[in-house]
Formats: C-alpha cells, sequence, structure tokens
C-alpha cells in the first residue's frame, strides 16, 4: 500500500510543476526571470513546508497529517491554476501589456508558495509515516519511490502532455493525490469524501467540461475580448481573440498580429523598406512575424520566400481564422518551416537576397536567439554577394531613453561584429540594416519604392526623406555613442539584448528602478568580495559547504535551461526533460553514497567530491566555450550535476552527524541546501545568470565551489 501512495504522490507532485511553470511564464511574456522567481518561491515554500512537519506537533501524527497534506495539495492544484489565468484581470492589465517585476514577484509567490508549502509537508511526513508503520529505511523508501514517480510523470509531460489543456492537467493531478490520499482514509467519512471529489473530477475529465473551461479560464487573462482560439505548445501559449471584429494574435501574451493592423505605419515601414535596400530580391527568408509582412513581400517582385515560424500553432490559427489571407498562404512561391529556426536556416540550402527577423522584441531567451552575433554569422553564411539582413527594435521619433539606446547599441555591435555595413534608421520602432556590400543611398531607395508605390498605404518618397532624415539619423547615432564607446556585443553567452528589453519595458512602469536594476547589473561583481567574506568568516565548514551544494546545482540547471531556450526554444518540453533527468541523477547520487564502501574517510570523501564538482563546472565551461551546445549535451550536464549533488548531500550528512550528532541533523543539511538553491534562484535565474552571461556566471559558481574545495582540501588531512 505505501509503495502505491508514494509513487502516486511523486507522479501527482510531477504534474503540478510541470503546470505550474507552464502556466505561470506566459502570463508574464515568458520573461525567463519569472521562472527564476518561481523556483525561488517553490524552493523557499517547499522547505518551510519540511520544517514545519517537523514540529513535534504535526510530526506526531503522521498519518492523518499526511493524509490533510495530501489532500490540501490536490484542492490546492486547481485553486492554483485558477488563479494563475485570473491574473491579469485582477490586476487589471490590458492584453499585451508587461507587469511590472515587483507585482510579478508578488504575484508569483501567490500563486507558488501554498501548493509549494503542502507539498513538502507531504513529503517529510511521508518518511515519518513510513517509520510509524516499521518500514525499513524510511527515509530512503520514500524518497525512492517518490522519486520514480516524479521521473516517470516528468518523462510522459515532456513528451505526451506539453499541449494538454491546463484543466486536463490540473485535474488529473488532482485524481492522482485523491487516489493516493485514500490509501491513507482511517475512517469511512474520509473515504466517501475522497471518492466523491475523485468521481468529480473524474467525470470532468471524461466529458466536453475539459475544452470548454479551458477556454473559459483562459478569457480571463483577455477580457473584454472573446478568446476565438487557444493552444499550448511546447513554445508556449497561443491566443487569438476577438473584439469589436478586430482580431489579434498573440504569443506567451505578446502581440503578434492584429487585424486590421492598429500599428500598420510600423508595419509597412518593416515590410517594405529592407526589401528596397535588398534591391530587387528574388529569394527571401523571413523569421517570425505571424505572416503580417508575407502581403506586402508578395508586392515586390520575389522568386522565392521561405518563412520560419518556430510554432505550427501560429500558422494554424491564421490559416483558420485569417482567411483573408488565404491567398498568401496558396501562394506558389512560400515555403513554410515549423521549428527551431536556428537549426533549420543551415538545412534550407538556399542563398538568400533578404533575411527579414519579425519575430517581437528579445524580452526572452527564445526570441533574443535570433539578435546574437552567433546568429548573424550563420545569417550572413545564407546571404548572397549584397544580401541584406533587417531586423526591428524599440525605439522613439523624439526621445530616446538610455536603456533603449543600450538596447539597440547591443544589437548593432553585434551586427558589425559579422557585417561591414550596418546602418540604424529613426523610427517609432528602429530598423537595424546590414549587409557585407555597401548599402544603397536614399536616392536609390526613392527610386525603387516607385515601383511598389501604388501597394503601400502610406509608405512614399517623402515619408522617407522625413524617416531617413540625416540630422535625424545623426541624432539617434549620438544617442547610442552616449552609452559608452566599449563593445556591449550581444551574443548567445552574453544576452544583453534580453536584460536590457525586460528593463526597457519595466521603465514603463518605474524608470527609476529599471535604472537602478541596470546600474546594480554594473557593480554586481562585488558580490564576490561578499562571498569570499562570508567563506571566511563562517565557522560551519557543513553549512557553508550544504549552501554552496544547493546553489551550485540550481545554479547549473538554469544555466542549462537558459541555454535551451536560446539554441532551442522548446522551454516547455524540455522542463520535464531536465526535472526527470535531474531527479534521476539525485536519486542515483544518493545510491550511490548509502552502497559506497566506507573504507575511505568521509573526510576525504567529500574532499574527492568536491574535487569532481568543481572539474564537472569547468566541463560545462568548457562547452559553453568550444563546443555547440546541443540537447544532448545540456541533459548529459544536468543529470550529471544532479548525481554529484545528490552524492554531496547525503555524504554530507554522514558527515555532519558523526561530527555534531543529533536526530535533526540531515533537516538542517537539507534547509541550508534548500537556502542555497533559493539564493540561486532568486538571485542567478531571476538576475545575474542574464546580467553576467552564461559564462561568467558559471564562473561565479566555480569560485565559489573552489573555496569549498579548498577547505575540503585542508580537512582531508585530518581525521574526522
Amino acid at each position: 500500500m505505501f509503495r502505491i501512495f508514494l509513487l502516486l504522490s511523486g507522479i501527482g507532485s510531477a504534474f503540478i510543476v510541470q503546470l505550474l511553470f507552464r502556466e505561470i511564464m506566459p502570463v508574464f511574456q515568458a520573461d525567463d526571470i519569472v521562472a527564476g522567481m518561481t523556483a525561488a518561491h517553490f524552493i523557499m515554500a517547499f522547505s518551510l513546508g519540511i520544517y514545519t512537519a517537523s514540529a513535534k506537533r504535526v510530526s506526531s501524527k503522521p498519518r492523518k497529517n499526511l493524509l490533510y497534506s495530501t489532500v490540501a495539495t490536490a484542492l490546492l492544484v486547481m485553486l492554483s491554476f485558477v488563479f494563475i489565468r485570473s491574473i491579469r484581470s485582477m490586476l487589471p492589465v490590458a492584453p499585451g501589456a508587461g507587469i511590472s517585476l515587483k507585482t510579478t514577484f508578488i504575484y508569483v509567490f501567490a500563486a507558488v508558495a501554498p501548493i509549494a508549502f503542502f507539498q513538502g509537508a507531504a513529503a517529510y511526513l511521508s518518511a515519518l509515516f513510513l517509520k510509524s508503520e516499521g518500514v525499513k529505511d524510511p527515509i530512503q523508501n520514500s524518497f525512492a519511490f517518490q522519486c520514480a514517480g516524479f521521473i516517470a510523470a516528468s518523462l510522459v509531460f515532456s513528451f505526451f502532455m506539453v499541449s494538454f489543456p491546463g484543466v486536463l492537467i490540473a485535474l488529473f493531478a488532482a485524481v492522482i493525490l485523491f487516489w493516493a490520499s485514500a490509501l491513507l482514509a482511517g475512517s469511512r467519512r474520509q473515504t466517501i469524501t475522497l471518492a466523491v471529489l475523485s468521481a468529480v473530477c473524474f467525470l470532468a475529465l471524461v466529458t466536453d467540461f475539459i475544452a470548454a473551461a479551458d477556454k473559459k479560464t483562459a478569457a480571463l487573462g483577455f477580457a473584454p475580448a472573446a478568446v476565438e482560439e487557444f493552444r499550448f505548445s511546447p513554445y508556449g501559449q497561443t491566443v487569438l481573440t476577438q473584439h469589436n471584429n478586430e482580431y489579434s494574435l498573440f504569443a506567451n501574451n505578446i502581440l503578434l498580429f492584429s487585424v486590421p493592423d492598429d500599428d500598420i505605419l510600423n508595419s509597412e515601414d518593416f515590410g517594405h523598406i529592407p526589401i528596397l535596400y535588398a534591391g530587387d530580391p528574388q529569394n527571401v527568408l523571413i523569421i517570425g512575424g505571424a505572416a503580417k509582412y508575407l502581403p506586402m513581400i508578395f508586392a515586390h517582385n520575389v522568386s522565392r520566400v521561405d518563412y520560419m515560424e518556430p510554432d505550427e500553432a501560429v500558422i494554424g490559427i491564421v490559416k483558420k481564422y485569417m482567411p483573408h489571407l488565404g491567398y498568401v498562404f496558396e501562394d506558389a512561391r512560400l515555403r513554410i518551416f515549423n521549428g527551431g529556426s536556428r537549426d533549420l536556416i543551415n538545412k534550407t540550402g538556399v542563398k538568400y537576397d533578404l533575411v527579414l527577423v519579425g519575430l517581437p522584441n528579445p524580452v526572452n531567451l527564445q526570441t533574443g536567439g535570433f539578435y546574437t552575433a552567433e546568429f548573424f554569422k550563420k545569417a550572413s553564411e545564407l546571404l548572397n554577394d549584397g544580401g541584406v539582413l533587417a531586423l526591428k527594435l524599440p525605439g522613439r521619433m523624439a526621445f530616446s531613453t538610455y536603456l533603449t539606446a543600450k538596447l539597440n547599441k547591443s544589437v548593432m555591435d553585434a551586427m558589425k561584429s559579422v557585417f561591414s555595413y550596418v546602418q540604424i534608421i529613426p523610427g517609432g520602432q528602429n530598423i537595424l540594416i546590414a549587409s557585407r556590400s555597401k548599402l544603397p543611398y536614399r536616392f536609390e531607395i526613392k527610386q525603387r519604392l516607385s515601383k511598389v508605390q501604388e501597394t503601400a498605404l502610406v509608405l512614399s518618397k517623402y515619408y522617407l526623406d522625413d524617416k531617413m532624415d540625416t540630422e535625424r539619423t545623426r541624432w539617434l547615432q549620438d544617442e547610442l555613442k552616449k552609452t559608452g564607446d566599449e563593445d556591449i556585443s550581444n551574443t548567445d553567452r552574453d544576452p544583453k539584448a534580453v536584460l536590457l528589453s525586460i528593463l526597457h519595458m519595466q521603465s514603463g512602469f518605474s524608470p527609476y528602478l529599471s535604472l537602478t536594476a541596470e546600474n546594480l547589473s554594473q557593480y554586481s561583481y562585488l558580490l564576490v568580495a561578499i562571498v569570499i567574506a562570508v567563506f571566511f568568516l563562517s565557522k560551519s565548514v557543513y553549512k557553508i559547504t550544504a549552501f554552496v551544494c544547493g546553489a551550485s546545482v540550481i545554479w547549473l540547471d538554469f544555466s542549462a535551461l537558459f541555454a535551451l531556450q536560446i539554441y532551442g526554444g522548446e522551454i516547455f518540453k524540455w522542463l520535464g526533460l531536465l526535472a526527470a533527468l535531474f531527479s534521476a541523477g539525485i536519486f542515483s547520487g544518493a545510491a550511490y553514497t548509502k552502497f559506497m564502501k566506507d573504507s575511505v574517510p568521509l573526510n576525504k570523501r567529500m574532499f574527492y567530491s568536491e574535487l569532481l564538482f568543481v572539474l564537472w563546472i569547468i566541463l560545462f565551461i568548457v562547452s559553453y566555450i568550444f563546443s555547440a551546445i546541443n540537447p544532448a549535451l545540456i541533459c548529459l550536464m544536468v543529470a550529471g550535476s544532479g548525481f554529484l549533488s545528490g552524492m554531496e548531500f547525503f555524504q554530507l550528512v554522514k558527515a555532519s552527524k558523526l561530527m555534531h550528532g543529533g536526530k535533526k541533523i540531515r533537516l538542517k543539511t537539507f534547509m541550508f541546501t534548500a537556502a542555497g538553491g533559493w539564493f540561486a534562484a532568486v538571485l542567478g535565474g531571476s538576475f545575474l545568470i542574464l546580467a553576467w552571461g552564461l559564462e561568467k556566471s558559471l564562473l561565479f559558481i566555480l569560485f565559489m565551489k573552489f573555496l569549498i574545495f579548498a577547505r575540503w582540501a585542508d580537512l582531508s588531512k585530518r581525521g574526522l
């Protein structure tokens, strides 16, 4: 019985964790720092749940309180799900608009903390329950079976359930936990209550309730517009809304497309001007843009257009609900590619005259991966002689903030590192043009415009004279220079543009907070000095080792997740797989510690563990610098870091018990490890990894680990 309960608990917990991450991130425009906030709140609340469950009053009745904790978790998953989808309507926030980071922090806590607290309590009480039942090695049994359930469910979610309706996943997790609770029921009344709750959830699963409820709850965040279509994919949430006969298409709450186009001026600028720079392009590649630029491109005499849209759901919705664009998709010159565009551009086998990046601003690492020097280098290899690459970034006609200028400069510097000629055209959105060949003059652009003048609504030679005015362009270039003469290129390993895009958006809520955060990133290296001071002032090597163990593994996992976002963008698919591999690694490390021979003293084993961890981090850094990051490598790194942290944690418990004794030494070690994980999630995942870049942030963790290694190197010379 207890094995079934533990397996079901692990399965339910896995579905809840995956669902929380999948639902929270799109609410806040899929900013990757929200993943850090979510993990930080979850770790904190989970560890507090464990600590609360260890209290004598709670732990004295493990079966009863375990039942209550499991039922509370099952009920809270549904409440949290509805709360997350209601966040935008509660604030209220217009569809497509951003949300301040301060508000984000509070609402993510409200969505995650309650359910994580009861999950932590249930995890701790499970071991106490097994002990009360006389099961041998209760902690190991509890951990092993719950871990097995968590791994299995995470893999199922990653490969089969990423696109499932959120209501279905929430109810499925609740049913599983209700069934698990029924195994603990101590009275007929409890059994009947759980049976009724399970039956209600199960009936909802097998009826038409799911689709309607999922669409209805999704509409809460897009009111007063009606939701016409709602889909989840490995790339996130795609929603089509309709209000007063106006259709709007959103990807992770970022507006991609509207009909009629309320941003027609900027759309025409980007749809026509880059083509005019390319002259008479025959082959055109467009990446993203939700198809709104295709009619403008086909107005020119092009021979072939390859349209790469990572998320297939976007194309499906546009085709289904916008029939007036049907002629575009029926054009024989159009070829559509879905999937990770950074991989697809190597497989087309075509040389292009124009590459157009029509994606939204790089507010997350998925889109930010198309604004880096590495991507520009790949794109340049696809261009014919005289070919042009173009993209767009935030701008202003009469005013440019420091953050906006720095964002434009970071991407422009990345383009200059690849292309010989780079030009910026000021406007409501700035257009950046790059080529290996000399770019045409303005009078040539106006001559080319005359061929398509009849198809343009507002574009004219007078408009171009005003937009490309020499003084206006020179003023914008001076604004960029004011940010500093140093090279601040946006790269894969140092995605400056993502953090700058987020701070640029946040400046609309609190300009001073955005500038303060940007300044903090400049002086954040002082943290190294603080770390050194803490290490030398710390009297307990066991506590500080536990803290760094938690910090290291969470920091490594976030670095791996962020790398996958840059190169693939399918964060909701990879999240489940990485969680399963990480859990499997921890389980393997714990098992290795349990069955390894005790012939080597514990202090030397800790020394070897720290040495192995240091070497593993070095391997991680080297792979970033000298190897192309790929999913197989990332999966190996996550599984390995899980193994090392599991091995280190359980060895640390043994060493601490020998040195200090006490029945709660394992709990104390866990709390310090959790504190380190919280530190890495809230500071690293939410800020420093993006501010410093992947490579430099890993060097910081390597530095912390090296200090711990040095302490154990000294202790290895002595006996315990």
